[in-house]
């Protein structure tokens, strides 16, 4: 038998993608020869594509005991990283540096598996060095970023790729990554920059559409939305339901919802499990107030992979909940849109025997005051509780109540909250002519939350114009650089009570009750403010970032009767909301 020959014709099948007909090839000649590298080698890298991962680990491990040769060890690292065998990859690649310790790829992998092992400090110093020692190689930068952006660093991230852009200006992944980030950082203008120098370097790779066609999207440019699905449609080969898809959400974001409904009704019927359809669908039903539709599409937030985690059981069981069953519903989202939700259960009442419900820790105290007819049970309990004590419970999630009430027969009836205690944290007034305004201008949600903020010095300009207004902090997060800033440039101050605005959030009630106006962004300061009942303007973005509670025609929404809306007159613009608060607030 002529060794080099069947090498060859392995070489000749491999090339074929004839993997079956390669691997007997090889497989003949180790009969002949058991330890031939070249045919190990050949080997390993066929059974990535014939066989299971642990004959794979196999053929490789053979071929580098006979000879570690660092091409394929370095492919072996590739494949254990994409298969998440992070030990023995750690142990290949350790061999690899340690042969040659300047081997760019070696110690990129290097990098990636200790940012799969969670030690993030470590890998970005390895990436930062790296992209030190090797000024020149591409993936480093990539690399960096990605990982950067994935651990939602944007602002790094962004820095990583414009550096190695200084380097590669014409590099397509370079320019992507970095619209890509840009997104994610909600700088819609200049993500739209980097991602149209891309698209006229590649006009037909559809992840960079789709990037393109989102942001398109939320920076409200509906028309080179639509042509540029309309290019899509030619491009895509596959019958999926990515365009009826994305022609709903341009048509919903806009506002055309009968149309939107259609799309989406279109894309499920073509396939009834696409998640994301039906959950629009049941977005845009809640955009509308269409109560009625809404359950049926809306429980599909359960199976999204992505996002927040809505609520604890399962959404699509239909059994019948009749007057004679206790029912336990879970929370669900964050603190405002509970808020939001919660004070629908008294109405719930009459339909079931009884009900407890399982709430964020924070709310225990104010649900138990205002919502005194049911079960309050803190999350963390109910986590320590055995399971057996509610197993005959019927169960549901805080957003399912759809299914059981329409919320215009009950809203304009829910009584005002009151504080889950007396605390006062502002001093009795010296003037009974000063009012005091409760303020909070940014939202820390890291999909929207840009859109929904606004700069502090502004709305203090507008509402410092009457000197009989105290200003008064309701902003949770850290806003020490705020404070300290309009400080430096401002004689009157904001009263900052010290409280824990995050957590104590009984306190934050009786704050929020202490004031006379609230002016706020969409946050939870506004669900507080509108459960209390306190007048309040709450300042909305025009388009992108409006949360569809706040969806009306009207300048107020049906779920908070004292809240009146302040809208954006040109998106992404606060210069209308600013003078209409002046207004408001100057006499």
């Amino acid at each position: 038998m002529n060794i080099v020959n069947k090498l060859n014709k392995a070489q000749q099948f491999l090339l074929q993608s004839r993997f079956i007909d390669a691997d007997n090839e090889l497989n003949k000649v180790l009969k002949k020869v058991p330890n031939n590298f070249q045919a190990l080698a050949l080997k390993s890298v066929i059974s990535i594509k014939i066989n299971d991962k642990h004959v794979v680990i196999k053929n490789f491990k053979k071929a580098l005991d006979n000879y570690f040769d660092l091409n394929l060890g370095l492919n072996f690292v590739q494949y254990l990283i994409e298969n998440k065998e992070l030990n023995l990859a750690l142990d290949i690649n350790n061999k690899i540096l340690t042969i040659d310790n300047h081997n760019q790829i070696a110690r990129l992998n290097q990098a990636k598996l200790n940012i799969m092992q969670n030690s993030n400090d470590i890998a970005f110093d390895r990436f930062k060095q790296l992209i030190l020692d090797f000024p020149d190689f591409i993936s480093g930068y990539i690399s960096y970023g990605y990982n950067l952006n994935r651990l939602k660093r944007y602002d790094d991230a962004i820095q990583i790729y414009k550096k190695g852009l200084e380097k590669f200006p014409k590099d397509f992944n370079l320019i992507f990554n970095l619209g890509i980030s840009l997104n994610n950082n909600q700088d819609f203008n200049e993500a739209l920059k980097y991602l149209e120098s891309a698209y006229n370097l590649n006009s037909k790779d559809e992840n960079l559409i789709l990037t393109l066609l989102a942001c398109y999207i939320k920076s409200g440019l509906f028309k080179k939305a639509r042509e540029l699905i309309n290019k899509l449609e030619k491009i895509i080969k596959t019958h999926n339901n990515i365009i009826p898809f994305q022609r709903g959400t341009i048509e919903m974001n806009e506002g055309n919802y009968e149309v939107a409904i259609k799309y989406f009704k279109y894309a499920i019927n073509k396939d009834y499990d696409d998640v994301e359809s039906h959950f629009n669908l049941g977005l845009v039903y809640l955009k509308k107030f269409d109560y009625e539709n809404v359950d049926s599409e809306y429980r599909f937030r359960m199976k999204r992979t992505l996002g927040k985690k809505y609520g604890l059981f399962d959404d699509f069981k239909e059994e019948k909940i009749t007057q004679d069953d206790d029912v336990l519903i879970s929370k669900e989202q964050g603190i405002g849109d509970e808020i939001l939700f919660v004070r629908l259960l008294p109405s719930l009442l009459s339909n079931f025997k009884s009900i407890s419900y399982i709430c964020d820790d924070r709310l225990k105290d104010i649900l138990e005051i205002n919502l005194s007819q049911i079960n309050i049970i803190p999350l963390s309990l109910f986590h320590k509780e055995s399971g057996e004590k509610y197993k005959n419970y019927k169960k549901i999630n805080l957003g399912t109540i759809f299914r059981f009430i329409n919320p215009n027969d009950c809203l304009k009836s829910i009584p005002f909250w009151l504080p889950a205690n007396q605390n006062k944290f502002l001093p009795e007034k010296s003037n009974r002519s000063k009012i005091r305004i409760g303020i909070s201008w940014k939202s820390n949600n890291e999909n929207i939350g840009k859109r929904k903020s606004l700069n502090l010095q502004l709305l203090y300009d507008a509402l410092s114009l009457n000197e009989n207004n105290e200003l008064i902090n309701l902003q949770y997060g850290d806003i020490s650089k705020e404070i300290k800033s309009l400080k430096l440039k401002n004689k009157k101050e904001i009263i900052v009570p010290e409280i824990d605005y995050f957590n104590d959030i009984n306190n934050l009630f009786s704050l929020v009750n202490e004031c006379d106006l609230v002016v706020t962004t969409s946050n939870v300061t506004a669900h507080i403010a509108g459960a209390l009942g306190k007048k309040t303007f709450l300042l909305l973005p025009k388009r992108y970032g409006r949360i569809w509670y706040w969806n009306t025609n009207e300048n107020r929404s049906p779920w908070y009767q004292s809240i009146k809306f302040i809208e954006q007159e040109e998106d992404q613009s606060w210069d209308s909301c600013i003078k209409k608060i002046k207004l408001e607030t100057l006499n």
